[in-house]
């Protein structure tokens, strides 16, 4: 017997969980990426000003 991806209510709960997570993960990595470069550039003109 095969079963169908939503047939099994456990199963379709997992895959939500799982494309949910996916999805999150991908706008947290642009958001932090946004931040990082903020903070490098930050960090590079604190290192100008004290001549590192």
């Amino acid at each position: 017997m095969s079963h169908i991806m939503f047939t099994d209510p456990g199963i379709a709960l997992l895959n939500v969980f799982l494309i949910v997570g996916a999805v999150l993960a991908l706008v947290l990595a642009q958001a932090l990426k946004a931040n990082n470069k903020k903070l490098h550039q930050r960090n590079a003109d604190q290192r100008k000003r004290i001549g590192y």
